[in-house]
């Protein structure tokens, strides 16, 4: 035999305890109180898969929880989460999607170079190289890999021009992000924070 424990105020099965019929009238003693009930069952019933209704009926139907941020309250999942806490969370979202964006690449001259942070810098100190070519009338020519892995041959121009094409895919992503902080800011309900996304 075994009983269930459950709280008679929000109805969550809190534990299952085993024992044989001479058991039953202690143990029911033992666990019951103003707000604790037991239930007795032959059937060996997880806990986490049942609760109880407000007249201590048993029921093997409980949802599953939805997320880690759920609690069972009023004999239901509820996100126990502040609209301060939702907030927090959607800009870290946010913000993860704005480093994805920034390194996954960007275009120039019909092609796409990548845009990780090492990748980043070497195109940096391309550009530094290409100006100081051109500030002392030296050749410049320099054979970049793409994130195809084919190749284009830039010259120092073209070499400024997709540093400059870098920075304005940086300054985009940083922009977009921006805006969408301000609209988490003025957001006043999850309905509200669920709308916001890039």
């Amino acid at each position: 035999m075994y009983f269930l424990v459950y709280n008679k105020i929000t109805g969550e099965c809190t534990a299952r305890i085993e024992c044989n019929e001479s058991q039953i009238e202690s143990t029911r003693q033992h666990y019951e109180s103003a707000n604790v009930g037991t239930f007795l069952t032959d059937v060996a019933l997880n806990p986490s898969g049942v609760y109880f209704d407000e007249e201590g009926n048993l029921a093997t139907n409980k949802p599953k929880k939805p997320s880690k941020y759920h609690r069972w309250i009023n004999r239901s999942w509820q996100d126990t989460r502040t609209i301060q806490d939702l907030k927090q969370t959607k800009w870290q979202e946010i913000k993860s999607q704005r480093s994805s964006i920034e390194s996954e690449g960007f275009s120039c001259y019909n092609k796409v170079f990548d845009s990780d942070a090492i990748s980043q810098s070497r195109i940096q100190g391309a550009v530094q190289l290409a100006q100081l070519a051109i500030s002392t009338n030296q050749p410049f020519l320099i054979t970049w890999t793409l994130q195809d892995n084919s190749t284009i041959d830039l010259d120092a121009n073209q070499m400024i021009e997709v540093g400059i094409a870098l920075g304005l895919h940086i300054t985009n992503t940083h922009t977009r992000a921006r805006e969408l902080r301000a609209l988490i800011e003025q957001a006043n309900s999850k309905e509200e924070l669920d709308l916001i996304s890039w």
